[in-house]
């Protein structure tokens, strides 16, 4: 704590405790919207089934933290096979059961698929859970997803098979003979021969796959070590409200706190180290701005329409690229530059 705050009386627990009020305020915002943009996600689900190939145009412009993590090979899947992406918040209200409520962060995302060469699978739907660790570390977990490759065709080298397997198998030896579940550090240093063959197979890939986001599992906190977490801080909360001391970091006995290096290595995911900002960046971007994006990919295409029309009619002149642009975007006027439409190679 700096001396600026100490002289003013002010501890580091009161400054935390209200930033943690923020993020209070921030879920209960994401609640609201949900409940309110549900039937308007709804009807543009209902409209958008009429446009060919709504889904593809709008990854086609995706935003840098989507794009850079798909390649050709996964353009060429996600252009002739995509029909649909769904994002659902599957612990609150209206997708969570009655009376269940979770994180409005925690996420579903569906991607239905029409029959292809690559795999068999008509809906690969991914789920990331929020959770809270006990040494405060928050964020998304989940678990790999099975894709049943075609022979000869698996875009991820092995990857996702590979994950899967080192999750059953995990979870198969974190049970005792009497069904006790281990917990914690114990499972996350126990490697097994599926985790090694894992390690290995992700050592060896140079260039990952859009679909290795599917075998992600992020930082192993089950849902029990997240309950908990949570509890015991609410209660530090309520303690911090009514005045009362509460221990901090400083205050612990060696060995309570992890180390930072261990940190790193348990969050620093194998398959998929961006896993999480892949989820949050098409759950948050992606799919609540699809309308966006698609006008964005038709205007591109109007655009470049008119360009070669241009050429066509002018093909024995020399023509100046950027005035044909400034053509059609008026003179000089660069608030109406159109973006730039990606393309794979």
């Amino acid at each position: 704590m700096d001396e600026a705050s100490e002289e003013a009386g002010i501890s580091y627990e009161e400054l935390a405790n209200l930033e943690k009020e923020f993020d209070d305020a921030e879920l209960e915002i994401i609640r609201t919207h949900t409940l309110l943009n549900a039937p308007l996600y709804a009807k543009r689900s209902v409209l958008i089934s009429r446009l060919p190939n709504f889904w593809p145009l709008v990854l086609e412009q995706a935003p840098p933290d989507i794009d850079q993590f798909i390649q050709p090979s996964d353009s060429a899947v996600l252009v002739s096979a995509l029909k649909s992406i769904d994002v659902i918040r599957f612990e609150i209200p209206p997708a969570a059961p009655p009376g269940v409520s979770g994180s409005p962060r925690s996420v579903a995302i569906k991607f239905e698929f029409s029959p292809n060469e690559w795999f068999d699978n008509e809906v690969l739907e991914k789920k990331f859970w929020y959770r809270r660790a006990k040494d405060g570390w928050t964020g998304l977990v989940s678990e790999p997803v099975k894709i049943d490759w075609k022979k000869g065709k698996d875009l991820t080298e092995g990857l996702t098979d590979a994950a899967v397997k080192a999750w059953e198998t995990e979870n198969k030896e974190a049970s005792s003979p009497n069904g006790d579940k281990l917990k914690g550090k114990a499972v996350a240093e126990k490697k097994t021969p599926a985790q090694a063959v894992l390690e290995k197979l992700a050592a060896d890939t140079s260039q990952g796959s859009f679909f290795s986001w599917f075998g992600f599992r992020g930082r192993k906190v089950n849902a029990e070590e997240s309950a908990e977490a949570t509890k015991e801080d609410e209660e530090r909360r309520a303690k911090i409200r009514k005045g009362e001391k509460v221990s901090s970091d400083a205050d612990r006995e060696p060995g309570e706190v992890q180390a930072e290096e261990d940190l790193e290595e348990e969050e620093n995911d194998l398959v998929f180290p961006a896993g999480e900002e892949l989820a949050i960046a098409i759950s948050e971007d992606l799919f609540p701005g699809a309308l966006k994006y698609f006008t964005q990919a038709q205007e591109q295409a109007d655009l470049s329409d008119i360009d070669f029309e241009e050429l066509d009619s002018d093909e024995e002149e020399d023509v100046d690229p950027s005035e044909i642009l400034r053509g059609v975007r008026g003179d000089g006027d660069s608030d109406g530059e159109r973006p730039n439409k990606k393309r794979k190679a």
